[in-house]
């Protein structure tokens, strides 16, 4: 907290000189403009110092951000120093002459009668008396009121964070007329989930989003294990048997009929309120799960049953359950409300109507707008949701960004879904965004803008922001985004919930042709720029464009060292096309963390194993022992096996040539399937059968069995969202183990179809993701045994090996069979 005495923001004037100076400047002097003699508040002028900017005295965070951000932008406006511009609290003596931010004592008297929250969403300023006052309606909006102001009067804007996003008009003068103007926002809700650095929360602030509505995934911190205990009734039904889950998890849902259910989650929302008198909402939102009670109940309930967008239609189930509650809390609270995401199982209206006090966040992926099936079908689902009796409704999207390395621009998807949501009537918002702001461009800034007032012209905001911030470098940048929106509208394949999301496939997205117009436009770009900004804004793409290549390289010479472990060829080209994917994922690995620690706004941060896991190092390295040659070469370059297996080519030949096997039934020629007549079935095995086989329940799912000579068993997949089976056997830190299995598939691009062993710890908690063997894409069908080999972890005490199929579309299809886990026994 500031000194009361002294300026806020660690400004080094004393109050009484700063006083001094405010009363000094508002001494009238000579005007030549006709537009000062009939100013009310002259903020700045040719003959005239600044002005004072006042906050309150137990200013937020918020209003003193606000205060600094106003007075910089004042001064660059200006031409001038900061210094021009002080910041005070107010204390003790006023300056008659100054500009008043957020909830000051002074600019109460300019309030008008205050909206319920959270309809509380404008923003004004009044001119009067030689002073301006610039606030919102609810002291949360004080910032978007200094940022609207700006906008409005010095065409301020805010591109991207930090100062090289910033930019103003120059002004020698700004006088502003007697009087009062107000804005109410389009969307009273508005949020865009951004990376938690300070400058990425001071460009959310200046970009006037604010979230007024709490909402997440919630019923797994309502409910919680000791919960469950003391009232099993509430706890789902899994397999026959009441599922207590681990703590800190949220893979279930519970039981959502149960009258205890409902009166558990009324009594956690009811305590939250009288608590906190100042809450606003609580959110009753579903885990991020689709595992749901199996009680003959619920399954009677969901029945006949019914699919939307592929998935099982558990809307009436949820929303059911959401109204029951919020029925009950509104008799206690009935000015609060009850966010509840309309989520997977559960995305499509209800067939009753949804209480007032419920805001339904309708989630979607609009990148799919592409598809005109999807956008009418979408479109549709958001005006029938609109009429459904909540008093709010609101969006959610996913904007990313990270994690994607290959640029998904997909600003059709912001310019077209904001306004219509807001003409449809939806009024809250949030998109999952986490910008890479090399790549994304105006994406997140153009929502921004569109959030604030859906009336304007997207076409005339990204004029603006081309011509303003690419400046001289506005064409090639232009084209630069315009290529890669095409590039990700035309991908083939049907509309898919958020394709290519953490997934390596997504270097199909761009053919050659299309990454060198994308190279063409930087190199334009940066031989354009002359100005130093826009040479600093070029060089930020740049940067970031060179993970994106690096991501290419690696992905394509991972792609060719899996095709060469298939080949007959020269060992020594197998070792060439090892060493050259290698280095590429090195390089790949080390332009990020380099552009990381150059350029932090280039690319979002993030963890890189999900990307890096698929390693074809197994079958490269059993192509190479296969033959006297190859295993003479492995031996001699020893640091391939070494550093990729943890194992010398001596030892990957034993555990290949010895190694025991370590699972029950690995024929499949025991176990015994559920059949799959009965769409509700996850679990395709026996609770405790040694082989564990799920998936998620999806429209058009096939699996099916087939006996192989010799009597084995073979598992066809098709039409899979996420499918697999596994085992888990006993292990030891330091075991080395190889996991094979047959595979023919065919496998799009975005289609996985792969092989995985694990480690679990004492505790049963993964020691990482899992090495993978995966099959390139392509229309062929390819046939192959896949290949891991890994040495057990410090702290393993289990190994596992599973075969997954993920993302099948069209006639993708996976066969799998012989799967195997064997051990090198070194005692």
């Amino acid at each position: 907290m500031n000194d009361p005495g002294r300026p806020a923001n660690h400004r080094l004037l004393a109050w009484g000189l700063t006083l001094a100076c405010a009363l000094a400047v508002s001494i009238p002097v000579a005007r030549k403009d006709a537009s000062l003699a009939v100013a009310e508040a002259i903020v700045y002028a040719v003959e005239q110092r600044g002005i004072p900017i006042v906050v309150p005295a137990d200013a937020t965070e918020g209003e003193q951000r606000a205060a600094a951000t106003l007075g910089r932008m004042l001064a660059r406006a200006a031409g001038r120093g900061e210094q021009d511009f002080p910041i005070l609290v107010e204390r003790g003596a006023r300056p008659w002459r100054a500009i008043w931010i957020g909830e000051t004592r002074r600019g109460r008297a300019h309030r008008k009668t205050r909206d319920k929250p959270p309809f509380d969403s404008s923003v004004a300023w009044v001119s009067q008396s030689g002073s301006l006052f610039l606030f919102g309606e609810h002291r949360g909006a004080g910032e978007a009121a200094v940022s609207w102001f700006l906008e409005e009067q010095l065409g301020a804007q805010w591109f991207m964070p930090g100062p090289l996003g910033e930019h103003v008009q120059s002004r020698a003068q700004l006088a502003i007329e007697r009087g009062r103007k107000e804005y109410r926002p389009g969307f009273l809700d508005r949020s865009l989930g951004l990376s938690g650095d300070a400058e990425s929360a001071a460009w959310y602030g200046r970009n006037r989003l604010g979230a007024r509505l709490e909402h997440g995934h919630a019923l797994n911190e309502i409910f919680q294990p000791e919960d469950f205990r003391r009232i099993p009734a509430m706890a789902p039904l899994r397999n026959g048997q009441r599922y207590i889950p681990a703590p800190k998890t949220y893979n279930w849902q519970p039981d959502l009929l149960q009258p205890e259910t409902i009166r558990h989650a009324v009594e956690a929302a009811n305590r939250a309120f009288d608590q906190d008198p100042g809450r606003l909402s609580f959110s009753l939102s579903v885990n991020d799960s689709e595992r749901y009670d199996e009680s003959p109940a619920t399954m009677n309930a969901v029945s006949p049953p019914r699919y939307f967008r592929h998935r099982p239609d558990y809307s009436n189930l949820v929303f059911g359950f959401t109204n029951a509650v919020a029925r009950e809390v509104a008799r206690r609270h009935p000015d609060r409300w009850l966010p509840a995401y309309a989520y997977y199982w559960c995305e499509n209206s209800p067939s009753s109507a949804v209480e007032p006090n419920v805001v339904p966040f309708l989630t979607a992926d609009r990148s799919q707008w592409s598809h005109p099936e999807f956008a009418a079908e979408d479109r549709a689902l958001v005006e029938r949701w609109c009429r459904s009796g909540a008093r709010i409704v609101g969006a959610y999207d996913y904007f990313y960004g990270a994690p994607h390395f290959a640029p998904r621009p997909t600003l059709y998807a912001v310019r077209e879904s904001i306004p219509f949501l807001h003409r449809a009537g939806v009024r809250a918002y949030y998109a999952e965004t986490y910008s890479n702001w090399a790549l994304d461009g105006p994406k997140a800034w153009l929502a921004a803008q569109l959030l604030w007032d859906p009336q304007r012209s997207p076409e005339a905001l990204l004029d603006l922001y081309f011509r303003e911030f690419w400046r001289e470098a506005a064409e090639p940048m232009r084209e630069f985004f315009a290529v890669a929106e095409r590039t990700w509208k035309e991908q083939p394949g049907p509309p898919l919930w958020l394709r290519f999301y953490q997934d390596e496939n997504q270097s199909w997205i761009y053919p050659s042709s299309r990454r060198e117009e994308l190279r063409t436009c930087v190199r334009e770009a940066a031989r354009r720029a002359t100005d130093e900004r826009v040479r600093a804004r070029v060089a930020l793409v740049e940067a970031g464009f060179s993970v994106t290549e690096a991501f290419w390289s690696f992905a394509a010479a991972r792609e060719e060292a899996s095709r060469a472990a298939e080949g007959t060829g020269d060992p020594a080209e197998v070792l060439s096309a090892w060493r050259r994917y290698r280095l590429a994922r090195d390089e790949f690995t080390g332009r990020f963390a380099e552009v990381r620690r150059s350029h932090p706004l280039a690319l979002a941060d993030q963890k890189l194993e999900i990307y890096l896991r698929n390693q074809p190092d197994s079958r490269l390295a059993r192509a190479l022992v296969r033959t006297p040659n190859g295993r003479e070469l492995l031996q001699r370059d020893g640091y391939l096996s070494w550093g990729s297996l943890g194992a010398t080519a001596r030892e990957v030949a034993a555990v290949l040539e010895n190694g025991r096997e370590r699972l029950v039934d690995p024929e499949w020629k025991e176990l015994q399937p559920r059949v799959q007549k009965d769409w509700s079935v996850r679990d395709w095995t026996a609770p405790g059968a040694v082989w564990m086989g799920s998936g998620e329940i999806w429209e058009g799912r096939k699996l099916e069995w087939s006996i192989r000579e010799g009597g084995g068993r073979r598992l066809r997949m098709s039409g899979c969202r996420t499918e697999g089976i596994g085992q888990w056997v006993a292990a030891n830190p330091g075991d080395l183990f190889v996991a094979t299995a047959k595979v023919r598939a065919r496998t799009s691009p975005g289609t996985a179809t792969f092989l995985i062993l694990s480690f679990l710890d004492e505790s049963g908690k993964h020691t990482n993701l899992g090495m993978v063997d995966r099959l390139p894409p392509g229309r062929e069908v390819q046939e192959t045994s896949l290949c891991v080999i890994a040495r057990a972890p410090p702290g393993a005490r289990h190994a596992g090996v599973a075969v997954r199929a993920l993302n099948q579309i069209n006639d993708d299809f996976a066969e799998f069979e012989q799967v195997s886990l064997r051990r090198l026994d070194s005692r």
